[in-house]
Formats: structure tokens, C-alpha cells, sequence
């Protein structure tokens, strides 16, 4: 209706960024609970792009279902500190890193038990050690960021596999 209100007040420049920092905490923690809910992945890759001069990278787990290839946004805006291929690569390595996933559903456990004691509700939160990159065994590892990054993985894939 073009007569209701609703909104009487615009939100504050303070109070948007500070939702878009929870969300972005709140989108990789159902990241990581996707993973590591899933039994295998089937691909991993990165995908670059640049925006006002500042390289811009994500990381993306793929997975096949019956609907088909499925993905899900590990990690986006990876930044690496400079434009070399050296630092791009080691960012995105330090992104791909589970740690983080895995911490993020650790710190979710701790909250809902927490907030909930009592409750059987925190098993239905994966266990952050499921969140894994042996997952992708039998996967492939592909990106479009450069050669010198594409090798970068298949040896850091191969070593993590041992």
C-alpha cells in the first residue's frame, strides 16, 4: 500500500556494516556446515575476478546430488597484499585452510551449549573435524588464477592427501 508506513526511520551507516559483518560470519558458518555434512565433494575450485584494480578471489567446493552440480561459497574476497602470483597463491591457501571452517562450528556448538544446556540440539551441528579437505579424495582441484597457483594446489592436494 503506497499510504503505510514502514519504516520510520532509516537504519544508521554504523548499524548496516555492523549486520554485514554478522552476516558474513553467519553465511561461512552455514558454509562449513554444508561441507562438512557432505560425505565427499567432488570438485574444489577458485575463481578470480578484479574490481577497481584489486584482485578479488573466492573459494568454492562443488558437489554432485540429484538436482545435479551443487556448490557452496567456502571463502569469497580472498585479497591477497599484493598483485604477484606468490601472495595470491599463499592467500588462497591460507583461505582453503578448514581451520576456519572448523572453527566456526566449533564456536557454534559452544554457543548452542551455551544457550541451550539441557538440550539434545547441538548434535544436529556436524563436528567441526568433519569439515575436512580428505573429502575431496577422487575430486578434482581446478582454478583459473594463474599456473603458478594452479601447481601451488596440486602439490599442497597431494601433501594433504598423505
Amino acid at each position: 500500500m503506497p499510504s503505510a508506513d514502514i519504516a520510520l526511520q532509516l537504519p544508521t551507516t554504523l548499524y548496516i556494516r555492523t549486520l554485514r559483518s554478522v552476516l558474513v560470519v553467519v553465511t561461512k558458518t552455514l558454509a562449513a556446515y554444508i561441507v562438512a555434512k557432505l560425505p565427499k565433494f567432488d570438485q574444489a575450485f577458485t575463481d578470480g575476478t578484479s574490481r577497481r584494480h584489486t584482485e578479488i578471489n573466492n573459494f568454492i567446493i562443488g558437489y554432485i546430488t540429484d538436482a545435479g552440480l551443487q556448490t557452496v561459497t567456502l571463502n569469497n574476497m580472498i585479497l591477497a597484499p599484493d598483485k604477484t602470483s606468490l601472495s595470491t597463491c599463499q592467500a588462497l591457501l591460507r583461505a582453503m585452510e578448514m581451520e576456519s571452517a572448523q572453527q566456526l562450528l566449533q564456536g557454534w556448538i559452544d554457543k548452542t551449549r551455551e544457550m541451550y544446556p539441557d538440550d539434545n540440539i547441538v548434535n544436529l551441528i556436524p563436528k567441526p573435524e568433519d569439515a575436512t579437505f580428505l573429502k575431496l579424495r577422487n575430486g578434482f582441484l581446478t582454478t583459473d588464477t594463474c599456473s603458478y597457483l594452479a601447481k601451488r594446489l596440486v602439490i599442497y592436494v597431494f601433501f594433504r592427501r598423505m
